[in-house]
């Protein structure tokens, strides 16, 4: 599927979503064979952002090896490293950061300008255990753009917890909507309500 949201992914271009396999921009963990896949656990990317990375090419992450700019400690083969457990990252002020530019914080992997902690592949993210988000603002988010919110996953401007594939999803436990409002929602536009 071609920009298919969701977990157990596989073959997506532009897949959002956890255990993603061989997809073109997907983000998520547990992405194997993925094109700028920004993620954890990553393995044969090209540009994959996250940690415990192996085969990419720009791959930043912590456990990486043979990176350039790689900024950390426990990292082989980097240039200019800046911190404790930080792997290629840019101007990366903080612990356990990876592949970030300008991330100011703890256990970051992969942001530009993200300030939080364990944040991965986000720019401008700020909050805890936030993954691949553009400005996304909360704990537990992946692949968002301006998610503010708990344990989001490939949402856009999703205000909520839980919530995976929505945009302006704001709300817990939602999957796959636009607009959804509401908790436990799959597919919907603009739907209001919980389950």
């Amino acid at each position: 599927m071609e920009h298919g949201y969701g977990a157990q992914v596989a073959s997506v271009e532009h897949g959002y979503g956890a255990q993603v396999t061989s997809v073109e921009h997907g983000y998520g963990a547990q992405i194997a064979s993925v094109t700028h896949g920004y993620n954890v656990q990553i393995a044969t990317v090209e540009h994959g952002y996250g940690a415990q990375v192996a085969s990419l090419e720009n791959g930043y992450a912590a456990q990486v090896t043979s990176a350039e700019h790689g900024y950390g400690a426990h990292v082989a083969s980097v240039e200019h490293d800046y911190g404790a457990q930080v792997a290629s990252v840019e101007h990366s002020y903080g612990t356990q950061v990876a592949s970030v530019e300008h991330g100011y914080v703890a256990q970051i992997a992969c942001v530009e300008h993200g300030y939080c902690a364990q944040v991965a592949s986000m720019e401008h993210g700020y909050g805890a255990q936030v993954a691949s988000l553009e400005h996304g603002y909360g704990a537990q988010v992946g692949s968002v753009e301006h998610g503010y919110v708990a344990q989001v996953a490939s949402v856009e401007h999703g205000y909520g917890a839980q919530i995976d594939s929505v945009e302006h999803g704001y709300n817990v436990q939602i999957t796959s909507v636009e607009h959804g409002y509401g908790a436990q929602v799959a597919s919907v536009e603009h739907g209001y309500g919980a389950q």
